[in-house]
C-alpha cells in the first residue's frame, strides 16, 4: 500500500510536464495492515536524499515499536499505582507522543508522496474506527458505575468532555474531568495533533527530506521554548502540563524523525537505543511531579530520549534493545496499550484510599491483571474487527482512485521530486523532435 510511484522519463522532457527521475526497483509492500499501524524502513527503498538506503516509501510491521509501547504503558501504569516505586514514570506519556508523531507522520507523508495529496476525511474516519469505539465502551462503563464507585463525581459531564476529546484544555483551565478520567488528557492532545497534522504534511511537503527534517525541528525548538515560557509566566503546574500547544514537542520530534533522510547502522543504532534507554531510566528515577523539571530541561531530555529510541527502531538495523522489545509477551502488551491505558486509572481511582494515595503490591498486581484482561476482550471484540472495517475501506477507496495513478516499473529520487509528482500525458521524444 505504502509505497512512491513514479514515471520515468528523459530528462530533456520539459520542466513543466515531468520531474526527471532515475530508475530503482521499489516493491510494495501489500496492503497496510491497521491492526498496528507501526512501520519499518526497508533497506531497498530510495531515500529522500536519492540515495539508496532507508526511505519512507516502503513502511511494514515493526514488532519492537509495539514493544516500546509496552514500556511506555508501564512505567504511566506504575506511576499511578505508586509514585513512591515510579517517581518519574509518566514520561511513558512522552514516549507515546513522540512514537505518534513519528507513525502518523509516516503514514501521511507516504500518502501524499504516492498520491500527490492527503485525504483529509478518510484519514479523520480511519482514526475515529482506530480509536473512538474503545473510548465509548470505557466511558459508558464508567457512567454505568459512577454512582456507585464514584458517587460525588459530575459523571455525564466528565464523560462528555472525555469523549469529545476536550479534556485536555478543560483540565488545564477548569480542573475537569475529575480525578477518574484524568488521563483522557493526553488522548485529547493527540487528537487535536490528528485534526492539524494532515495540512501541516501537506505545507511540509513543499520541502526536501532534509529541509522538512530541519523545519520540524525548527518547529520542536519553538513547542519547547513555548513551553518554558507558558510555564513561566503563569507558574501554573497544571495549566502548562495539561494542555496541547504545551505539549506537543514530542509529538513534532516523533515527525522529524520520520522525514530524516538517515537511518542508523546497526552500531549507531544499539547505541541510540541504550542512551536513549538509559536517559528515561534516569527520568523515572530523578523527575518528580508537580515541578518544574519535567516542563524544562527534563521534558527535552526526555523528547530527545524517546526520538533517539524511535530512531534506533525505526531502520533496518538489527539491535539487542529491538530484540528485547521484540519478544512477544511484550509486543502483546504494546498492541493492547491503548485499552490498557483506558481502564487502568479508572480502577486505580476506585481502589485508592485517597485522590493520591498509592496502592498496596496487592491492590497493584490486582489493577494490572484486571486492566489486561478488559484490554484484552477489548482488543478482541472490539478493537480488531472494527480494524478489519477500517482496511476495508481504505481498499475499496484505494480501488476508486486505482485509475488516477497508474505506478511505473520503479522510481529513485527524492521525496521533494515524488511529492511535487502529477500524472499527465507521457511526453513523447518523437513529437518533440518533429
Amino acid at each position: 500500500m505504502w509505497s512512491f510511484w513514479g514515471y520515468v522519463d528523459d530528462r530533456t522532457a520539459e520542466p513543466d510536464r515531468w520531474i526527471a527521475a532515475e530508475h530503482a526497483n521499489l516493491n510494495s509492500r501489500g496492503p497496510l495492515i491497521e491492526s498496528v499501524p507501526n512501520w519499518r524502513r526497508d533497506g531497498k527503498t530510495a531515500t529522500v536524499d536519492g540515495s539508496p538506503g532507508h526511505g519512507i516509501s516502503d513502511l511494514e510491521r515493526n514488532a519492537a515499536l509495539d514493544g516500546l509501547r509496552a514500556v511506555a504503558i508501564g512505567l504511566v501504569v506504575a506511576f499511578h499505582c505508586n509514585r513512591a516505586v515510579a517517581p518519574g514514570g509518566f514520561v511513558g506519556v512522552d514516549i507515546f507522543f513522540a512514537l505518534s508523531g513519528f507513525l502518523i507522520t509516516s503514514m501521511l507523508w507516504a500518502e501524499r508522496a504516492s498520491t500527490g495529496t492527503i485525504a483529509f476525511g478518510r484519514f479523520y474516519l480511519r482514526r475515529a474506527i482506530r480509536l473512538w469505539p474503545a473510548l465509548v465502551l470505557s466511558l459508558a462503563a464508567y457512567l454505568a458505575v459512577a454512582p456507585i464507585v464514584f458517587p460525588h463525581s459530575a459523571a455525564v459531564r466528565n464523560a462528555f468532555l472525555a469523549g469529545l476529546y476536550l479534556s485536555d484544555y478543560s483540565r488545564a483551565f477548569w480542573g475537569v474531568p475529575r480525578v477518574e478520567l484524568n488521563h483522557t488528557w493526553s488522548l485529547s492532545v493527540e487528537a487535536h495533533f490528528y485534526l492539524l497534522w494532515p495540512a501541516v504534511i501537506l505545507l511540509l511537503a513543499r520541502f526536501a527530506g532534509r529541509r522538512a527534517f530541519f523545519v520540524l525541528i525548527m518547529a520542536f525548538l519553538a513547542a519547547t521554548l513555548w513551553r518554558i515560557i507558558d510555564l513561566g509566566l503563569g507558574l501554573d503546574f497544571w495549566r502548562t502540563y495539561y494542555r496541547f500547544d504545551t505539549r506537543m514537542s514530542g509529538l513534532i520530534l516523533g515527525g522529524a524523525v520520520a522525514v530524516l533522510p538517515w537511518r542508523p547502522t546497526s552500531a549507531w543504532a544499539e547505541s541510540l537505543g541504550i542512551a536513549g534507554l538509559c536517559a528515561i531510566a534516569l527520568s523515572l528515577a530523578t523527575l518528580q511531579w508537580q515541578t518544574a523539571t519535567p516542563l524544562t530541561i527534563g521534558g527535552i531530555l526526555v523528547d530527545l530520549a524517546s526520538a533517539c529510541i524511535v530512531l534506533a527502531l525505526a531502520g533496518p538495523a538489527k539491535t539487542v534493545v529491538a530484540w528485547m522489545l521484540s519478544l512477544r509477551p511484550v509486543v502483546y502488551i504494546g498492541r493492547i496499550s491503548y485499552s490498557i491505558y483506558l481502564w487502568h486509572y479508572p480502577i486505580i481511582i476506585a481502589l485508592r484510599a485517597g485522590p493520591t494515595a498509592s496502592l498496596s503490591w496487592w491492590a497493584s498486581l490486582i489493577v494490572v491483571a484486571a486492566s489486561i484482561t478488559i484490554a484484552a476482550l477489548s482488543y478482541r471484540f472490539i478493537e480488531k474487527p472494527l480494524i478489519s472495517v477500517g482496511r476495508s475501506f481504505y481498499m475499496r477507496s484505494k480501488e476508486g482512485r486505482s485509475d488516477e495513478r497508474q505506478p511505473s516499473e520503479g522510481f529513485q529520487g527524492s521525496t521533494s521530486d515524488l511529492i511535487r509528482w502529477r500524472p499527465r500525458k507521457p511526453y513523447s521524444l518523437r513529437r518533440r523532435a518533429r
